[in-house]
């Protein structure tokens, strides 16, 4: 007999001037929600390489979920960016919540150096953007920090698991926006209506 229909979704906290993280908000506000017969697990993850590395894996197996979506903040996007592969590679010179660097680390050791995202995209796209008029894009410029390793792992679980992944990188928020004076892209109800048009995709 199968167990409980679960959808994991994990969001970035804060990290440097970055105090109020929409991808965290969403995770949380979503954590408890009911969808298409499946209960959301919503969590934040601390910008940290070493938790990442030891957390995700551990959430996969222990919640086995029929859907995973990673969020991280890009702060110069202006609509929700479904990026569309990952690489085996965690590198950047600025450094984690733990003050820690990494150079040019395998994410998996022996692991496939590109994953596609396991998901719909032509599906997600035409319903989400062309159908319900929501702020979402496709992209490839994840980079190789730890959004990157979000996106790897999960990308790399469910294929393997033969299930459906996203890896969404968000707009700043109004509120955000407003305390950093930035430009005002996408309200926190957007971010999450377009998160959840894709968590809709992904197990329809």
């Amino acid at each position: 007999m199968e167990g409980p229909c679960r959808i994991l979704v994990l969001g970035y906290s804060w990290f440097g001037p970055y105090t109020h993280n929409p991808a965290a908000e969403v995770a949380e506000l979503l954590d408890g929600a009911r969808l298409g017969g499946c209960s959301i697990h919503g969590e934040a993850l601390r910008v940290s390489a070493g938790e990442v590395l030891s957390k995700v894996p551990r959430l996969l197996e222990e919640l086995d979920p029929r859907a995973v979506v990673g969020l991280g903040l890009n702060p110069r996007a202006t609509k929700v960016t479904l990026e569309l592969a990952a690489v085996n590679i965690l590198h950047s010179s600025t450094p984690d919540v733990d003050g820690r660097r990494y150079r040019l680390r395998e994410i998996v050791g022996g692991g496939p150096l590109a994953v596609a995202a396991p998901a719909p995209i032509e599906a997600i796209y035409k319903h989400c953007n062309e159908e319900r008029l929501l702020p979402l894009q496709v992209g490839v410029s994840i980079g190789t920090y730890l959004c990157n390793t979000l996106a790897y792992l999960i990308y790399s679980w469910a294929q393997e698991k033969g299930r459906p992944a996203a890896f969404l990188h968000v707009p700043p928020h109004s509120s955000l926006a407003m305390r950093l004076g930035m430009p005002i892209h996408a309200s926190l109800r957007d971010i999450v209506e377009t998160t959840l048009c894709v968590i809709e995709r992904l197990i329809g």
